[in-house]
């Protein structure tokens, strides 16, 4: 008997922290399960922190705790929950249940929900994995919530959290380099998704390969790419854009920011722009983002236009059949886009210059979902790719023509950036990745590493521009 009132049986899990056993509730006869905080070395210390956090949590998708206490009998500060009558994720996985793409659905936006709901509270769970995510009333089945915020702590906007924590498969790289916040819980997330989506949960190479594939196609592939993302500042913005791209599908999705650091979503026909209060628009068709990153305000390319987003929405080019954008900047006032079989450069005040060009061998067909990207270099140049294949176009208005080189790349493109006087060059997969720098119209290797290419960033702070490791050294050396 636990508190008086609690009927014990079997054991259920045995954590760092502490113990879960079965109970029954004499008084209501109602399934329940205690925690006994007896695993960590200040037991009371652990007791209040993970009280603390459960108490102030009250959602659908969250298991709720119903009684603490500190038990004479046992010696032991204890918590009790509801009882998952269908027991956790890892047990579903365990008896070989698998899942449709709309139950993953489902269960990602149970998960999504729970966290928003405890990050708006200020609470990071940071160990989010199939242990804790439990089946509230059968085996494998939904309800979903989220349970053991034990690790988990109270985070203010803007701070980060320097402590290590959860479980090393599904931990965020940031949270081994001391500058986790709640967007680490996402890529913990992700993990778990992968890990439902292949039926097995690759190690860092593997999901290398897995995100640069799905990051820009569409459907649950793409939203567990992007929670996957080595670089927290290139996931979802929050919980709640994950849930908007989620009730979205399986119309477009798309995130992105501007220079002045507003985070930016594009989900179906609505875009939403800013940090902390958010504006909404509403485009019709929308695709993706393709403002370069030191714009100030977004633009969309739709299906047949180019729309800017600065505090109302223009369409900034039409035409009348469809096109795929590379790249729109209003600071140098050019657009270059693909309609059709021509390369299309607009000056955004209604001149253009168009000329059939065929594309590279590499490049596969562009239709609205292809991988086009691009930095425009002035108003008159612009160097244009397709993420994934190994061939740039360097690409030069001359009156009413355009003169097209095409430039090798040494491995697969990753990214294009701005430097500061050139365009950079983002390159590799799963093996290792390089940093070429545009100089005298050639490409020109100026850096390069064997991680895996996501795991890798671009950093001009301080001198020369170079590759910097997302990871710390004891995950570079282990491929976990």
């Amino acid at each position: 008997m636990v508190l008086g009132r609690y009927a014990l049986g079997e054991r259920l899990a045995a954590g760092s922290l502490g113990t879960v056993v079965a109970a029954t509730d004499l008084r209501t006869g109602r399934a329940v399960a205690v925690k006994f905080f007896d695993g960590a070395r200040d037991n009371f210390g652990a007791w209040v922190d993970e009280m603390r956090l459960a108490l102030r949590l009250e959602h659908p998708h969250i298991v709720p705790c119903l009684d603490v206490g500190h038990d004479a009998e046992f010696g032991l500060s204890v918590m009790v929950f509801p009882r998952a009558l269908g027991g956790s994720l890892r047990r579903a996985l365990a008896s070989g249940r698998g899942f449709t793409g709309p139950e993953l659905r489902e269960l990602l936006l149970a998960m999504a929900r729970a966290l928003a709901h405890a990050h708006a509270h200020g609470v990071v769970h940071r160990d989010v994995k199939p242990e804790n995510i439990l089946a509230l009333t059968g085996l494998g089945e939904p309800p979903w919530a989220l349970t053991d915020f034990g690790a988990g702590r109270f985070l203010a906007r803007g701070a980060a959290l320097r402590s290590l924590a959860g479980s090393r498969p599904y931990m965020a790289p940031e949270v081994a380099r001391g500058v986790a916040d709640a967007r680490s819980d996402q890529y913990s997330l992700g993990v778990v998704a992968l890990e439902l989506l292949l039926g097995t949960r690759p190690e860092l190479a593997g999901r290398t390969a897995f995100r640069v594939s799905a990051a820009a196609g569409s459907g649950l592939a793409a939203v567990t790419a992007r929670l996957l993302d080595p670089d927290p500042g290139r996931r979802f913005p929050d919980c709640d854009a994950l849930v908007s791209a989620l009730t979205a599908m399986p119309r477009e999705f798309a995130v992105g920011r501007t220079a002045d650091g507003a985070s930016l979503l594009l989900a179906g026909d609505e875009v939403w722009c800013g940090a902390g209060e958010r504006r909404l628009y509403r485009v019709p068709r929308a695709r993706r983002f393709v403002h370069e990153a030191d714009e100030v305000h977004a633009i969309v390319a739709c299906d047949r236009r180019l729309v800017g987003l600065d505090g109302r929405v223009t369409t900034m080019f039409a035409v009348e059949g469809e096109l795929t954008a590379f790249v729109a900047s209003r600071r140098r006032g050019a657009a270059w886009l693909r309609c059709g079989e021509r390369l299309i450069v607009s000056d955004l005040a209604g001149g253009q210059v168009g000329a059939r060009v065929p594309l590279p061998a590499s490049w596969g067909r562009p239709g609205p979902a292809a991988r086009l990207t691009g930095v425009t270099l002035s108003a008159e140049m612009a160097l244009l790719g397709q993420l994934g294949t190994d061939q740039l176009l360097l690409v030069e208005r001359v009156g009413r023509a355009l003169r097209v080189r095409v430039l090798p790349a040494p491995a697969p493109v990753y990214a294009l950036q701005r430097g500061e006087d050139t365009a950079l060059v983002h390159c590799g997969d799963e093996r290792g990745g390089g940093l070429c720098a545009l100089v005298g119209g050639e490409l020109k290797v100026i850096d390069h590493g064997p991680l895996p290419v996501d795991c890798q960033a671009i950093s001009s702070q301080p001198g020369p521009p170079r590759l910097v490791s997302l990871l710390v050294e004891a995950q570079e050396g282990d491929d976990g």
